[in-house]
């Protein structure tokens, strides 16, 4: 029996058959993995044919497994402060972090001008420290630094923005263990850069037989989410996560491989850049349980406050779905998810951007100079067929509902600051093509 399948049998041997998350003194420790750049589509438990993450996937035979997961951006600085906010990019304003507002070449020395996460927005470590939590950060992509905010609320942050693989995570991961084992539940955040590009050929999935580029491209893609995923299992067992932590495992866009032409992420908002994976690990593990709500990052921090025990907060934008989790309820209120993507300024000063809605079986792409695009997802979860043209009243609901959000919704301010970049940093941004 594989180890990862051990440790999970015996926590359910131990009579750990999920019920409700406990109401006594004892809380969980709560894990959140964020994969950089993991599209749900490349993982077995979500249909994959290659043997990409099998530890993932035995979590998956004993946890809940979001079907329909959406990230609220296609890269990292937006849609990661929404997941730490519970807020839409065009609330909380981390639109660019890192990643220039001009091309490398037009810079005037090296001095960028950033929007850091709001003060004002309280972040998931400020909630759950609040109720008591310790709370860790160990962060690999240049965006999570404490100058863009995103160290708030943490009493470790390690951020580590040169390094693209797990070793650096887990060794530190390693040095707080004793600080982590130490007396009340702890709160951490892992975020990982090794399935991010530039693809690395690892062992042991990576096929050096084949003779398409495209082919050996998405090989060491899938490369690297098979080398992650054995670190994780290490990480799952060396730390007890087993027992008593509740281990939460996303994404903060996918990534395009050659869908449509292109590679990469930050240019549209797609299904390919979109979609994300979910996987709740309840405490000590549970049935496996599959849910075709549609739901978004948005969602964690509400989660994770009820997990913590805290009140919900008026400010959250999404649900908790501890509900979906342990079974009490098998579906949310019927809502509309958003997404947006900060394209740059006009010439007349206007802000450019795409934004998207997703309401029930349609999602509506507006913002582009192409036009409106409109999918029915069941027929068309590939986005291939544009039904704009046949379904003008849809289009103008779906453009309407998001225009009156924006327009009413609470915008908080965050403080831009200048910040000096040193050549170190530039490389860094340049490996992974933030700059040019």
């Amino acid at each position: 029996m594989k180890r990862g399948i051990a440790l999970v049998a015996v926590a359910l041997a131990l009579g750990a058959i999920l019920q409700p998350l406990p109401t006594g003194p004892r809380r969980p420790n709560i894990v959140l993995i964020l994969i950089d750049t993991l599209r749900r589509d490349h993982l077995p438990f979500y249909g994959y044919g290659k043997p990409t993450a099998p530890f993932l996937s035995e979590l998956a035979q004993h946890g809940v497994v979001f079907e329909r997961a959406h990230s609220t951006s296609s890269w990292t600085p937006p849609a990661t402060a929404s997941l730490f906010t519970s807020l839409y990019p065009v609330q909380h304003g981390v639109l660019r972090g890192f990643q220039l507002a001009q091309r490398l070449e037009r810079l005037q020395g090296t001095s960028i001008r950033l929007t850091p996460v709001p003060e004002s927005a309280e972040t998931l470590a400020e909630a759950l420290s609040s109720r008591g939590y310790r709370t860790f950060a160990i962060t690999e992509n240049p965006n999570l630094v404490p100058e863009m905010g995103f160290a708030q609320g943490f009493r470790h942050f390690s951020a580590f923005p040169k390094s693209l693989d797990a070793e650096t995570i887990l060794k530190r991961l390693d040095e707080l263990r004793p600080e982590l084992q130490a007396k009340g539940p702890y709160f951490l955040y892992l975020h990982f850069m090794d399935v991010h590009g530039p693809y690395r050929p690892r062992a042991p999935l990576y096929d050096s037989t084949l003779v398409s580029e495209v082919e050996r491209k998405i090989s060491a893609y899938d490369s690297g989410i098979r080398a992650l995923d054995e670190r994780l299992r290490q990480a799952f067992a060396a730390c007890g996560w087993q027992r008593d932590t509740l281990v939460l495992v996303t994404a903060d866009h996918g990534e395009e491989l050659g869908d449509r032409g292109s590679w990469g992420h930050g240019a549209t908002l797609f299904g390919e850049v979109l979609d994300v994976p979910l996987l709740v690990y309840p405490p000590g593990g549970t049935p496996a349980r599959r849910s075709a709500e549609r739901v978004s990052l948005i969602d964690v921090l509400p989660t994770l406050r009820e997990v913590g025990r805290l009140p919900r907060a008026a400010a959250d934008r999404g649900l908790s779905l501890l509900p979906l989790i342990d079974g009490r309820r098998a579906a949310l209120a019927p809502r509309t998810l958003f997404a947006h993507l900060w394209r740059g300024t006009a010439r007349d000063g206007s802000e450019r951007a795409l934004k998207a809605a997703i309401q029930g079986d349609w999602k509506w792409i507006g913002g582009d100079v192409q036009g409106a695009r409109l999918f029915h997802l069941p027929e068309d979860p590939l986005e291939l067929v544009n039904r704009a043209r046949d379904e003008p009243d849809r289009v103008a609901r779906l453009r309407d509902h998001y225009r009156d959000f924006e327009a009413r919704c609470r915008k908080y301010s965050g403080k831009a600051r200048d910040t000096q970049l040193d050549a170190d940093a530039l490389e860094s941004l340049k490996a992974l093509g933030y700059v040019n």
